[in-house]
């Protein structure tokens, strides 16, 4: 059997009863990769399932792009009912891993809770948007044979969930969320749980009324501590973003964390925390130790993060902005963050030039002269009015990046208008990278690629580059000398060129003339 492929395995296990166990589980997940598949809710999309069968590609995990959420009939449910699915699920469908369902219809219809219930060994989901508008018209009691219970038996097995808006039944009004407890109370053996949070995209959150804004959790704490287990170890925060909210749940986040460490005896991560909802920490508590080992990934920056040395910070996002309020004495020295792996900072349009300073300081804490050698992920953004100011741009130190992030294996740059000696720089020092995006960036040319030497170009260092996006409307000197001489003699397996230019008015013409000559990958 280690001469056939997965294709052929699933082919031998549905000959017989005695073939199916004669190619067991373990020797089938050994010839498994482990491909993402996306399918799109129309004919064409559905066809991709009888290729990925026809093809053998080695498919764990899937994402359902299906546009729903309007008061359209089909709602985007009717690719459950598709054949070719159903010729898939009987290939695949105990070997998928992992589940991503841009519109999920909380099992309205038979077929997408047979869709759901096929995935027997699924063990991370994402829900994008929850559509409970129907829910009560089958829940409860009224499920038709034979489905007598509201979620498949195989939520109980799942460790990763991930949830996303809600609409909710009209007569519950749009801040209903009872739902989506409903699907995490299902699932009792979670790891990671992205905390679920609705608001009305017009009103903004509803806080009239409300019970505590963590109870749901606590709650499933607690009876995970009365049977003695705790699986839950990661809470991520990123819904909890309106500002609104914020304000009015920080308090009752700082009980929470105090609570689960002190009452429950249970430390939690916390991830894509905003920094404001720690603004109602109270700088003598005793407990501030607490939030320092919990806290691994964080949004933004505010004066009372000067409290916390957050060592086990992996992930930190800034948005110039939100952290404009930041003044510059509000460390005595840089926080040292030794773990941490990914930085992402937006410089956004509403900055104002009376808050350079902040933003200087802000990047500085990040930038400031000292070896990150854990970081992996770098993201610069700068928005268009933004991409102008040098004083901004300069902001960004090139050589304390090319000096200190050595060991970065993905960059995203947009709009840093430096000179192209920048770059260069950059490209001598961070050899390890394997992704880059570089995006609006005006002074960027093909002598960011080559340097000084021809012969030698300098963006040829990057060896171990895999994967090469350019956005080419806003790099205007960037022609197809670059693909000639530099590009087309690297290793590349993914190359992205995106212009929403007519390609006939466009150089990109000559990049794409050059790709068939090359046989270079390009998307």
């Amino acid at each position: 059997m280690s001469y056939l492929g997965p294709k052929e395995l699933l082919s031998l296990r549905r000959v017989s009863k005695s073939a199916k166990q004669w190619v067991s589980e373990s020797s089938l997940s050994s010839a498994w990769n482990g491909y993402r598949l996306e399918i799109r809710s129309d004919y064409e999309g559905w066809q991709t399932f009888e290729d990925a069968v026809n093809s053998g590609l080695n498919v764990t995990e899937i994402y359902i792009n299906n546009p729903g959420g309007g008061d359209d009939e089909d709602n985007g449910m009717a690719i459950y009912n598709s054949p070719a699915l159903a010729l898939f699920i009987q290939t695949y469908g105990p070997h998928i891993r992992k589940l991503k369902v841009r519109n999920f219809g909380a099992f309205h219809s038979d077929s997408e809770f047979d869709f759901f219930a096929s995935l027997t060994n699924l063990q991370e989901l994402k829900l994008e948007i929850v559509d409970a508008r129907n829910r009560r018209t089958a829940y409860p009691g009224r499920i038709p044979p034979p489905h007598p219970t509201r979620f498949p038996p195989n939520f109980k097995n799942i460790r990763v969930l991930k949830l996303g808006d809600v609409l909710s039944p009209r007569d519950t009004g749009p801040f209903d969320t009872t739902y989506h407890w409903d699907i995490v109370d299902e699932c009792p053996h979670l790891d990671y749980l992205r905390y679920p949070v609705t608001s009305d995209q017009n009103e903004g959150p509803n806080l009239n009324n409300r019970e505590n804004f963590f109870n749901h959790i606590i709650n499933y704490l607690m009876r995970q501590k009365a049977e003695k287990r705790f699986t839950l170890n990661t809470l991520d925060l990123k819904y909890i973003s309106d500002s609104l909210l914020i304000h009015h749940v920080s308090f009752e986040f700082i009980c929470f964390v105090e609570l689960t460490y002190i009452r429950l005896s249970h430390q939690l991560q916390f991830r894509n925390v905003h920094a404001e909802l720690l603004e109602t920490m109270n700088p003598s508590s005793r407990n501030l130790g607490i939030y320092d080992e919990a806290i691994v990934s964080m949004i933004n920056l505010v004066p009372t993060i000067r409290l916390l040395g957050l060592p086990n910070l992996e992930k930190i996002s800034i948005n110039s902005t939100a952290s404009s309020h930041l003044m510059h004495d509000a460390w005595d020295a840089p926080p040292d963050y030794d773990k941490l792996s990914s930085i992402s900072i937006l410089f956004d349009e509403d900055i104002h030039n009376l808050e350079h300073r902040n933003v200087f300081t802000v990047t500085d804490y990040l930038f400031h002269d000292k070896p990150r050698k854990r970081l992996r992920k770098l993201s610069i953004v700068f928005e268009e009015e933004c991409s102008r100011d040098q004083l901004l741009i300069r902001s960004i130190r090139c050589r304390r990046m090319a000096k200190n992030f050595s060991n970065l294996k993905i960059l995203e740059i947009v709009g840093w208008n430096v000179p192209n000696r920048s770059f260069l720089r950059l490209w001598n020092e961070l050899t390890l990278l394997e992704e880059l995006i570089i995006a609006d960036c005006e002074t960027f040319g093909n002598v960011a690629l080559i340097g000084e030497n021809p012969l030698e170009p300098t963006f040829l260092k990057l060896k171990k580059l895999r994967k090469l996006k350019f956005k080419l409307d806003k790099i205007p000197n960037l022609t197809d000398r670059a693909f000639r001489d530099v590009l087309c003699h690297m290793n590349l397996k993914e190359f992205y060129l995106e212009s929403y230019m007519p390609l006939e008015k466009n150089y990109v013409v000559k990049f794409l003339d050059h790709t068939s000559r090359y046989s270079v990958p390009l998307i």
